[in-house]
């Protein structure tokens, strides 16, 4: 699992939100931003 998926999950199964969990584990909100599948979905389309 990644860094990244590892905070997706945190929000998912008990609530924590995303800017506490990247200040947990050391990392920017916008590196998780940037890292989010959202981009993913779009080139899944094409």
């Amino acid at each position: 699992m990644s860094v990244a998926a590892f905070i997706c999950s945190q929000k998912t199964e008990f609530g924590v939100d995303h800017a506490t969990s990247c200040r947990a584990l050391g990392v920017s909100q916008a590196w998780f931003y940037k890292w989010k599948p959202y981009r993913r979905r779009g080139a899944d389309r094409s």
